[in-house]
């Protein structure tokens, strides 16, 4: 998962790159037009410090990791006391299954996957909305990276025998809290349906639309519930992360749009006033 993030990190940066390139060298590439969006607009101060938060999170995130949780795979073998936890967690946990992780897996990329409804939109929209994405999954996953490697929680399967061999070779059984599955599910789902619903608001499509991103979500989060790898409240706090992040960063570039708007009306108001002055100057004199 890890390397996805680093991917989109890279295609957030490539796409801001070639957005923000001069405009006589964009033209000769067609890669103005590829960014030219009549509902969002990237900006350079904006794109740089989402991007910029993004990557600092990521970053601290891996240097807490080493610092604050070495592998020590001689924990997994002990043995965890089920009533540790708390009531309304300890109420929902379940014994590790294979099955369950599995279909997480495949929920989670099913809904990693929902953005692709929106290249119904003009070819014109798909660079500004591909940025966005990324911008989108690197805060969220930068987010929960730092407060995964600062918190240290064991996984419910820990409390329970049967734990997978694979996560205690790995050191992934004290990673719980929050979910990364559904932190990316979740920043998913906002963001496919805040960006369709901006595009369509009145389609007959929008609530299917939305309903599918977040079934897709919730799947993803219930899955890693009955898995047995994760707490409701590691999924719940996963949710909010992502529902967030997805929501923030189409807002921010859809204010910078209404702004860029309000300011060149502006400037067409101030121009017609002052012709029309220098016009009624000329008729007078």
């Amino acid at each position: 998962m890890k390397k996805f993030i680093l991917i989109l990190c890279v295609i957030s940066v490539s796409f801001y790159t070639f957005a923000t390139e001069d405009t006589d060298k964009s033209n000769s590439y067609g890669f103005t037009s590829f960014f030219e969006s009549d509902y969002f607009k990237l900006d350079p101060v904006a794109d740089s410090i989402i991007i910029g938060t993004g990557a600092t999170l990521f970053g601290t995130s891996i240097v807490l990791d080493k610092a604050l949780n070495p592998v020590d795979t001689s924990k997994a073998y002990n043995k965890y006391d089920i009533n540790d936890v708390n009531g309304f967690d300890r109420a929902f946990m379940l014994p590790y299954s294979k099955t369950q992780d599995t279909l997480g897996n495949v929920a989670v990329v099913a809904a990693a996957l929902t953005p692709a409804l929106l290249l119904t939109a003009p070819h014109n929209e798909w660079g500004t909305m591909a940025t966005m994405y990324s911008e989108s999954i690197l805060l969220s996953w930068g987010i929960k990276e730092v407060i995964k490697n600062s918190v240290n929680r064991l996984r419910p399967y820990m409390y329970i025998d049967g734990a997978p061999s694979s996560d205690i070779d790995n050191g992934k059984f004290s990673k719980s809290f929050p979910s990364g599955h559904t932190t990316i599910a979740f920043t998913s789902a906002a963001f496919t349906s805040y960006v369709f619903s901006t595009y369509y608001p009145d389609s007959a499509w929008k609530i299917p639309v939305i309903s599918l991103s977040y079934a897709l979500a919730t799947a993803t989060a219930t899955f890693r519930v009955t898995a047995g790898d994760h707490f409701v409240t590691d999924v719940l706090t996963g949710a909010a992360i992502g529902t967030i992040s997805g929501l923030l960063v189409p807002w921010i570039h859809s204010k910078i749009h209404i702004n860029s708007i309000l300011n060149d009306d502006k400037k067409n108001l101030s121009l017609n006033i002052s012709s029309s002055c220098i016009s009624v100057t000329l008729r007078t004199l």
